[in-house]
């Protein structure tokens, strides 16, 4: 008798010091599967990783508190290339290189001078632009909620 191969992915969508209660990855939202499955990729390996916006239908608060610091824990042994519209990706996770993806006509390009850390002014300049919605957004955002 042959069985055939079998995979079952389930998450624990318990929260805090709690019991766990975990539940098959096709009852979860589209948020909790697409935790489930970064985690999966995030896990210790030594394979590049490519994602384009592994932000997409995750919270924040989540990426800045869990992701991030995945990444950052990861990126001593592992080379991850991300295209993301999120901030907290690149800037709380200390990318080493940051490149802006500019369009002319039908060709994407990186070009020299929009690309590097983002201590260097002008990636940091197109990163707050881009991430950002611009300094003016920012600030006035940070107004908003009243952080000084």
């Amino acid at each position: 008798m042959q069985l055939p191969d079998t995979m079952a992915i389930e998450l624990n969508v318990t929260h805090g010091g709690r019991d766990a209660i975990f539940r098959p990855i096709d009852h979860l939202s589209t948020g909790q599967q697409c935790t489930a499955v970064l985690h999966l990729l995030l896990l210790d390996n030594q394979d590049p990783l490519i994602l384009d916006q592994p932000e997409d239908n995750l919270d924040n608060a989540f990426i800045a508190e869990r992701i991030v610091a995945e990444l950052r824990r990861a990126k001593l042994s592992r080379q991850f290339l991300f295209a993301t519209h999120n901030a907290n990706i690149p800037v709380f996770g200390d990318a080493e290189w940051i490149g802006v993806l500019s369009v002319e006509g039908n060709k994407g390009m990186i070009l020299p001078e929009q690309q590097g850390a983002i201590d260097v002014p002008k990636v940091q300049e197109l990163a707050a632009d881009i991430l950002e919605g611009g300094k003016s957004a920012f600030n006035q955002r940070r107004e908003k909620y009243g952080f000084n």
